[in-house]
């Protein structure tokens, strides 16, 4: 992590069973990856959870299923009000960048987040949980 750039990465070792074609790893779990690295960033950065409000993602190279590690990576690119934006991407273990996300995360007040995740079914041991995030 590094806060002056308000920057946060991680590496993941992708496994056979997320295969998509060949032995590519597979397109959705790409995207899945850089969602979640974005959602994680924003906490990191706000100490608030978000919820994803808009993503885009592009498919540069093949990712592909090995013995090597990626890098996944993520910045904050501006704050508008509750709204973060910003910029992933997906590198292979040589440092090519593979896949880029543009998102935005909608900052929601602990009370409306615990609301829309447990609809109304929220029992107190859910609400403690969740507390523990705000």
């Amino acid at each position: 992590m590094d806060k002056e750039i308000k920057e946060v990465s991680t590496e993941y070792l992708p496994v056979q069973h997320f295969v998509g074609q060949g032995n590519i790893l597979h397109g959705g779990i790409q995207m899945g990856l850089l969602d979640e690295i974005m959602g994680w960033t924003s906490y990191v950065f706000s100490q608030k959870m978000a919820v994803t409000s808009d993503l885009n993602f592009k498919f540069l190279q093949p990712v592909y299923i090995g013995e090597n590690k990626i890098k996944i990576t993520c910045r904050v690119s501006s704050e508008e009000g509750p709204k973060i934006n910003m910029q992933a991407t997906l590198s292979d273990s040589e440092g090519a960048v593979c896949t880029t996300g543009k998102g935005t995360f909608h900052i929601l007040p602990p009370e409306k987040y615990k609301k829309l995740i447990c609809g109304n079914n929220t029992n107190k041991a859910q609400q403690k949980n969740l507390g523990d995030r705000e």
